[in-house]
C-alpha cells in the first residue's frame, strides 16, 4: 500500500505543477461501495494532508454538487473506481468535459455502476441476485421513499415515442422535451 500510497502523491503534485501557483483542493470520493477500503481511503486522505494538500472527503449525496464547481484548481480522486454512483455520472461527464482533474485508482475505471437501494450500493447484477432471491410478495422498493420531484415521466401514446427526463433541482431546471 506505500508504493500505492507515493505513485498517488506523484500523481498529485503532477496535476498541482499544472494547476499553477494556487493550492489544488482534492476532494476523495469516500462512500463505501462493495469492496471499498476505507482504511485505504483514511490513509490516502492523511498522505495528502501530510504533502500539504487541502483535502475534502465527499460523498455519493454531495459529488455532483461538487463537480459542478468550475475550478481548474481541483483534483478527484476515486479511491475505489471500479463502482460509481449511476446518479453522478453525468456530473462526471461534465466535469471532465470542462477540464476538470481526475485520478482513478483500481478499476477498471466505472465498470461497476452501483444505485442505492435501502441504504446498500448494489451493482447490477447485486440487484439481479437479490431480485432473484426474493420471495413472492416481498418489497423491491418503497415508492413513498423516491424523490418524485426530480422526475418527469410521459408515456406517450401508440403514435408517439416514450420520453423520460431526469432533471435537476427546481432552482435548475430546463424543459427537456423532445419534438
Amino acid at each position: 500500500m506505500a508504493k500505492a500510497l507515493l505513485l498517488i502523491l506523484l500523481a498529485t503534485m503532477a496535476l498541482a505543477s499544472r494547476a499553477g501557483t494556487s493550492k489544488m483542493v482534492v476532494f476523495v470520493l469516500a462512500e463505501q461501495f462493495p469492496h471499498t477500503d476505507a482504511a485505504f481511503i483514511t490513509a490516502l486522505t492523511s498522505s495528502l494532508k501530510a504533502q500539504g494538500f487541502a483535502t475534502k472527503l465527499v460523498s455519493a449525496d454531495t459529488l455532483a454538487s461538487e463537480l459542478s464547481k468550475n475550478d481548474k484548481r481541483r483534483l478527484l480522486i476515486l479511491p475505489n473506481s471500479a463502482y460509481f454512483p449511476v446518479d453522478a455520472k453525468q456530473a462526471l461527464v461534465n466535469y471532465v468535459t470542462h477540464n476538470g482533474n481526475l485520478l482513478t485508482i483500481g478499476g477498471p475505471p466505472f465498470s461497476k455502476q452501483v444505485v442505492r437501494l435501502e441504504g446498500k450500493w448494489l451493482t447490477q447484477q447485486m440487484l439481479v441476485d437479490k431480485l432473484a432471491t426474493m420471495r413472492s410478495g416481498e418489497k423491491v422498493l418503497d415508492f413513498n421513499k423516491v424523490k418524485w420531484s426530480n422526475e418527469f415521466r410521459d408515456t406517450g401514446t401508440p403514435d408517439t415515442k416514450v420520453k423520460h427526463a431526469l432533471f435537476p433541482p427546481t432552482s435548475q431546471r430546463r424543459l427537456l422535451l423532445s419534438n
